[in-house]
């Protein structure tokens, strides 16, 4: 026996009803579930990321929280760190009477250490020199041309060069400044 057209309406009006009040309460009850699975911490929630009573969309606001509390934090490498230092100093600091001092002193000690460095320069024509040797005998030496000394001190008519002989200690040998030039 069929039922009439409007039983049958009715019905489904009912059941229509009846799918709408369960999604009610379970969305309700999911986002009650959320709330307290929300005040747990970090690490607790992730035991909740695949909880059946969630809907899905409470599942993916749950699954935002998480990822803005691991966020990774951003690295720079130390270029990124070193291109911009002169934003974290200040200008006040850099023009201090102290700074200035240290680096006219830093200048100086520059051009000092820089003026007494030995230069590299080769002798023209064989030298011939006595050195003494560390067991106390002296021996005549030949310095030839092409090989490599250090200017210990010039002046217009004398020239003082250390050789560089493994064998010898540091010696100073007086030759012409005319048969000295800078090495290469």
């Amino acid at each position: 026996m069929a039922k009439p057209p409007t039983k049958l309406s009715e019905s489904y009006a009912n059941a229509e009803a009846a799918v709408t009040a369960s999604a009610k309460a379970v969305a309700q009850a999911s986002r009650k579930q959320l709330s307290a699975i929300l005040a747990l911490p970090p690490q607790e929630r992730f035991d909740h990321l695949q909880d059946p009573s969630l809907t899905p969309e409470d599942a993916r606001a749950l699954t935002q929280s998480l990822r803005v509390v691991t966020k990774p934090k951003v690295h720079r490498p130390i270029w990124f760190k070193l291109t911009h230092w002169p934003r974290r100093l200040s200008f006040r600091f850099l023009i201090s009477p102290a700074i200035i001092a240290l680096m006219v002193m830093t200048a100086a000690y520059a051009v000092f250490v820089w003026s007494r460095t030995p230069q590299k320069v080769t002798v023209m024509q064989t030298v011939v020199a006595a050195l003494l040797y560390p067991d106390g005998v002296r021996r005549i030496t030949y310095l030839y041309p092409g090989t490599r000394f250090f200017l210990v001190r010039s002046d217009p008519n004398e020239a003082v060069i250390r050789p560089r002989l493994p064998t010898v200690a540091q010696q100073e040998i007086v030759v012409p400044s005319s048969i000295v030039e800078p090495a290469n």
